[in-house]
Parts: C-alpha cells; sequence; structure tokens
C-alpha cells in the first residue's frame, strides 16, 4: 500500500496588484503537469507533480495539488485570495507565504524564449533571480530561473522552473512542463 500524505494550505500573495493577479482567469478543471527533478544534498528524485482549479468564485481559487514519486503520493489542497497581491515574477516563491526578514532580491537577467514542450512552442518571459532571505535564524539564498507563459499555459503559467539554492543546504529543483489543459482533458488522478 503506497502511504498518503495529505495538507492543506491557505496562502496570500504580496508584491503586485490585486487585479493582476495571475489566477484571477483560472477556471475549475483548468490543470498542469510537470516533470519534477530534484537534487537536494546529492540526494536525486523525480516526480511528477499536478495542479487542477477545482473552484474560482471570483475572490478565492482552490486548486489540488498532488506528487507522485517512487511508489509515494502527496496531495494538498492550496486556497489563494485573489484581493491579495501576488509576486510578480514568482507567483510560487516562498518570499509569498513564509514569514521572512531583510528579503534581498536581485534580478540576474530577464528576456523573453520560445521554449518547445511535447513539440508545441510556448513564447516565455523568463526573469532569473538571486534570492536571500531569513526565516528565524536561518539564511536561505537561491537563484531562480522561470519562464512563463501566461497566454497559453494555466494557472501561473509556468514552462519551466530552476531553483538552485545554496543555503542553508545545496539543492537544485527544476520544474518542466508536460502537459496542461482543461477538465475534458484533465489527467486521472
Amino acid at each position: 500500500m503506497r502511504p498518503l500524505v495529505v495538507f492543506t494550505l491557505l496562502l496570500s500573495f504580496a508584491a503586485i496588484a490585486a487585479d493582476e493577479h495571475p489566477l484571477k482567469n483560472a477556471r475549475a478543471g483548468d490543470w498542469v503537469q510537470y516533470k519534477v527533478t530534484r537534487d537536494i544534498g546529492g540526494k536525486k528524485s523525480e516526480a511528477t507533480e499536478t495542479q487542477r482549479v477545482t473552484k474560482n468564485d471570483g475572490k478565492i481559487v482552490s486548486f489540488d495539488q498532488e506528487n507522485k514519486s517512487a511508489g509515494t503520493r502527496v496531495a494538498g489542497d492550496i486556497s489563494l485570495y485573489l484581493d491579495e497581491p501576488c509576486e510578480p515574477e514568482d507567483p510560487s516563491s516562498p518570499l509569498n507565504y513564509v514569514a521572512v526578514k531583510n528579503a534581498k532580491i536581485e534580478i540576474l537577467g530577464q528576456g523573453d524564449e520560445t521554449l518547445t514542450v511535447n513539440g508545441q512552442e510556448y513564447p516565455c518571459h523568463w526573469v532569473k533571480r538571486k534570492i536571500s532571505f531569513e526565516t528565524g535564524k536561518e539564511l536561505s539564498e537561491y537563484e531562480s530561473k522561470v519562464w512563463i507563459c501566461k497566454a497559453q499555459v494555466p494557472l501561473f503559467g509556468y514552462v519551466r522552473k530552476e531553483y538552485t539554492h545554496t543555503a542553508p543546504v545545496k539543492a537544485t529543483l527544476v520544474h518542466e512542463l508536460i502537459g496542461h489543459g482543461t477538465a475534458e482533458k484533465n489527467p486521472k488522478k
């Protein structure tokens, strides 16, 4: 029997105007799926992450998120307030939902690039950043590069995300889009 871990999060994002929230047009049934590759302190793993919108009432968007790897399934429900602003270059950034102190964000570069996934082209805007912040007594530092195609990819519009953490532990995390669609094309759970 596979272990099941369930969690519930209520996140509030901070940084750009609420009327520009990336989920304001999300519809129940919209979904995205990613291949996730991790290397945390030399321990490598792969997973499949699927996010499905379950509700958008104009005030709160709810979606479920499921990660599957090596016989383990982790699922959770996430609800986001649409009237609260969202961090612009990376809505899933820990800066949006972790109590941080002295956050420093340095833009290392940005531009436009077309990525091809499963034969489909996605015109993306990418941003590369260096981020450091404190949570309690611990310093966290990482670089991120995020490619977003809001016009074609539901939810946050991610086509690819790369994170390289240098503190408190060396780690890399890569999300690569493998599919997206609406309720009619929703992958089975």
